[in-house]
């Protein structure tokens, strides 16, 4: 299986969007599967990152291949784990 990890800085979110359909950070095809949504506190010092690794591991928790981390993401987020954004637009 493979993977895709997408990194954006909140200043870098277009605002402007329909106000019912929010804002779209990323699209996913429809046989992709959301794993985990995670807010990071920090910068990207040279501290920063060399806690991080090169691989990327550091004390996050590891993703997980089914729904349920998905959900649990949404949910910490506050967002909407039962939308699935059909019919939403930039």
């Amino acid at each position: 299986t493979g993977g895709v990890l997408v990194r954006t800085r909140v200043d870098e979110i277009r605002e402007m969007g329909r106000a019912t359909q929010g804002v779209t950070l990323i699209g996913v095809e429809d046989d992709d599967t959301l794993s985990r949504v995670q807010r990071v506190v920090g910068s990207d010092s040279p501290e920063m990152l060399a806690a991080v690794g090169e691989a990327g591991t550091g004390d996050e928790p590891a993703a997980t291949d089914d729904a349920a981390g998905a959900d649990d993401a949404a949910d910490a987020s506050g967002a909407d784990a039962d939308d699935d954004g059909e019919g939403a637009e930039d």
